[in-house]
């Protein structure tokens, strides 16, 4: 096949993903769909092709080969993500994050802290979204709006009233929904200064509940994250911290996302 061509904008340049697989081209074409934009021709930074009995994924970081497509699918996506953070000029942090009021707020944490389900459970409700894994950090202290397509997977999509996977994306994520804001009646937002920084933390039991968190920890979470940069730029470290001292910083104790997003809104409406 004539290889499928992908561009995505970003401040510095588009970035061009070539496809040279059927059963690939639709997952890809699926990927980032509102960073999309008209291809400028060149060389491709990524592609993606069979090798031999298996396939390879030729990206910046070096070549990545697998038997299983599926596989290389799920890096694809990853590697397209680390270089649209890189090319967008800030800072990117692990972390959810909508703008509720006044301000952005930041849900920092590692997989499985409830990041995206309360992102879209705060979408639902009408805040609009900066991010369910990654936000990006400006240099004055507002929060940019990373446009990754939302996932949410295994039970907290019965919760959210998402529908099962489906689509192409569903071959490579099979237990996960993709949405974009709108799907849930929300927006990408605009760039906000940072009011709040939440770190989340699920309870079995007990009631939902905000508390006073300290900076420090905060600000190690945010720090953390900033693994998804390749390369952390002087004076982001400083940066960070000024965001957090300007911050209230909260953790949230919560059972289910729509409760967490419930607190969250009373708070800062």
């Amino acid at each position: 096949m004539n290889p499928c061509r992908l561009s995505y904008a970003t401040s510095s340049g588009p970035v061009v993903v070539s496809v040279e697989l059927p059963a690939a081209v639709e997952v890809a074409a699926a990927l980032f769909p509102d960073d999309r934009a008209p291809d400028p021709g060149g060389d491709a930074l990524l592609t993606l092709r069979a090798e031999g009995t298996g396939f390879a994924l030729r990206a910046p970081d070096g070549i990545w080969r697998s038997g299983d497509l599926n596989a290389l699918l799920i890096r694809l996506e990853l590697s397209l993500a680390e270089e649209l953070v890189r090319r967008s000029g800030l800072p990117g942090v692990h972390a959810g994050g909508a703008v509720v009021g006044a301000g952005a707020v930041l849900l920092p944490g590692v997989g499985g802290t409830g990041k995206s389900t309360l992102t879209v459970a705060l979408a639902q409700r009408g805040a609009p979204v900066l991010g369910d894994d990654v936000v990006l950090l400006g240099r004055d202290g507002r929060a940019h709006a990373f446009r990754r397509l939302l996932k949410v997977e295994g039970a907290a999509r019965g919760l959210l009233g998402l529908p099962p996977a489906t689509g192409p994306l569903a071959t490579a994520w099979p237990e996960a929904t993709f949405v974009r804001p709108h799907d849930v009646g929300s927006a990408w937002a605009e760039p906000a200064p940072v009011r709040a920084v939440v770190l989340p933390r699920r309870v079995e039991i007990g009631h939902t509940e905000l508390l006073l968190a300290r900076a420090s920890d905060v600000l190690a979470e945010l720090v953390a994250g900033l693994v998804l940069s390749p390369r952390v730029a002087p004076g982001t470290f400083e940066m960070v911290a000024e965001v957090v001292a300007s911050a209230t910083c909260w953790e949230l104790r919560y059972a289910t996302a729509p409760d967490g997003a419930d607190a969250l809104l009373c708070a800062l409406d």
